[in-house]
């Protein structure tokens, strides 16, 4: 009658053991299954996303530049806020600099920032856009206006790099 009594015991710890294993696995899995979806959906977006390289030029003072790109993808790109852009320049003493720029709302952005000043649906014809104000959707091209301290040598090569909200950039190396 002992050994029963402990073999019971024994296969109910056994059996607890495997469905508390089982449940554990099972719980990962959901959760590795939930992670794969998102990097999915992201990797989708992703491959949707392809803003273009249009035209940059500097200011003739070299304290600001004005980049073109164009929404050549399928994505509608926002959030300008979460936008990321640096810049590789040299000035007229020619030292190098990169700079991060910060974005801001302001019409006239301040020392080391960003703003866009405009989107338009073409913006060889600087027709402006007419649909969902702010955002710059498939097909439309967005100005953004970059303000650089020190300034900028106007003659000199710049890089500029830009990634949206997704993760994907652009960039664009100019000079004039």
């Amino acid at each position: 009658m002992e050994n029963a009594l402990i073999s019971l015991i024994l296969i109910g710890l056994i059996l607890f053991s495997v469905l508390s294993i089982t449940q554990v696995s099972i719980t990962s899995e959901d959760a590795l299954l939930t992670s794969w979806r998102e990097m999915e959906a992201l990797s989708e977006e992703r491959a949707r996303t392809d803003p273009e390289w249009v035209s940059a030029s500097t200011s003739p003072t070299g304290n600001s530049i004005d980049v073109v790109l164009h929404n050549g993808g399928a994505t509608r790109l926002a959030d300008f806020d979460e936008w990321d852009v640096v810049v590789q320049y040299y000035t007229t003493s020619n030292t190098y600099y990169i700079r991060y720029l910060a974005y801001t709302d302001n019409a006239t952005p301040g020392s080391n920032e960003w703003t866009v000043s405009g989107i338009y649906s073409d913006y060889n014809s600087m027709t402006p856009e007419y649909y969902e104000p702010d955002v710059l959707n498939p097909g439309e091209d967005v100005v953004l206006k970059l303000s650089l301290s020190p300034p900028t040598d106007p003659a000199a090569t710049k890089m500029v790099i830009i990634a949206v909200t997704n993760g994907v950039t652009v960039e664009g190396i100019f000079s004039n």
